[in-house]
């Protein structure tokens, strides 16, 4: 399970100098020069950017991967909400089965579509999130205008849509990873990146995610130094609780504490599920990593059920994100714990001034 992620990561995460990598590296020099002559186009007002009548802000990153965009989208729209705003989450839905141009993943009241029609993370933000529409659409300035049209909103929040320049934002907030906020400095398919670093001045705020591992390196050095002019803040995906899959019931992350943890997921990076378990002090007596927005079936739950019976597990552990592609499996999830994930950005203080300046 997780062949191919496995070597994608390879390829991606480490200084590959292999000589049967120099189509890769073709191909990403090619991939770059069109990236950078469409953002020149954008930059110069060549190509177009529209707008809609309300604020909008992107939340997304500069490599492939997780970095923490949905944890950071729900803790964005609560604050906001906090603040009196009346946000709505607008999305492009990948993994969504669904061919419509503008699906309502959630009216605000009540979620309306499932994972595998909506696609699994506006699904979860949907459910993470009370009195706020979330709407996806692959062209995000009609989904972004339908969203205003519907609902009785006066901020839309982009997700993943750094790269999305054809609809105009008033704030860009760009995740860095902690670990390598550049990936191994390559385009892809030669590395993960998704356009070149120096794209990072389009950036009204950047933030550090995955602050707190042991193993990560502090990046602030390295970022400010080449862009000292830009607000930089910590973020930290943290565990806020754990729940029974087939009941709801919502325990203490100490629930884990001395149990025997069998970990599943389907995540961009599966590590970082582990590291927080481990540091919740669950003790892993076994793993089963799927590629990231895996589609689970029933053979899969069987083969995790076999062997989290196998290794000992007290407990079989998965993500929020991969629950949300459990939910018609019933039988399955008496047997599943689900740690849920919050993002905790410092100083926050800081962070909502930041924030509510650039509105203002």
């Amino acid at each position: 399970m997780g062949t191919i992620h496995t070597i994608f990561s390879t390829i991606i995460d480490k200084d590959q100098k292999s000589i049967w990598l120099f189509p890769l590296y073709l191909i990403a020099l090619f991939y770059g020069g069109v990236v950078s002559l469409r953002n020149i186009l954008y930059d110069h007002d060549i190509l177009t950017k529209k707008k809609v009548g309300v604020t909008v802000i992107s939340i997304g990153n500069i490599t492939v991967g997780g970095t923490g965009k949905t944890p950071t989208v729900i803790m964005l729209a609560r604050l906001l909400q906090e603040r009196g705003y009346r946000p709505a989450i607008v999305s492009r839905g990948y993994g969504g089965k669904s061919r419509n141009p503008v699906n309502i993943v959630a009216d605000g009241n009540k979620v309306l579509m499932k994972p595998h029609e909506a696609g699994d993370e506006p699904v979860l933000i949907a459910q993470s999130l009370s009195h706020v529409p979330v709407i996806t659409g692959k062209n995000r300035y009609i989904a972004a205008e339908y969203a205003l049209k519907c609902f009785d909103i006066d901020l839309i929040i982009l997700d993943d849509a750094f790269q999305h320049r054809a609809l105009f934002r008033d704030v860009d907030i760009l995740l860095l990873d902690a670990k390598r906020p550049f990936g191994n400095g390559l385009l892809i398919p030669g590395g993960g990146l998704r356009e070149p670093t120096g794209s990072v001045k389009r950036a009204d705020i950047l933030i550090e995610t995955g602050a707190g591992r042991k193993s990560a390196p502090s990046i602030p050095n390295m970022v400010e130094k080449r862009f000292p002019e830009k607000p930089f803040f910590s973020g930290c995906r943290t565990a806020q609780d754990v729940m029974k899959g087939h009941t709801g019931e919502i325990l203490s992350c100490d629930h884990l504490k001395g149990k025997k943890i069998f970990a599943f997921s389907g995540i961009a990076q599966p590590d970082n599920f582990i590291q927080t378990i481990t540091s919740l002090g669950g003790i892993m007596v076994g793993t089963a990593v799927f590629s990231d927005h895996h589609v689970y079936k029933g053979e899969d739950l069987m083969k995790i059920s076999r062997a989290a019976s196998a290794s000992g597990a007290e407990i079989i552990l998965t993500t929020g994100k991969d629950y949300m592609k459990l939910i018609d499996f019933a039988d399955r999830l008496r047997d599943i714990f689900i740690l849920q994930i919050t993002m905790e950005v410092q100083p926050l203080g800081k962070f909502e001034e930041c924030i509510l300046t650039k509105l203002a």
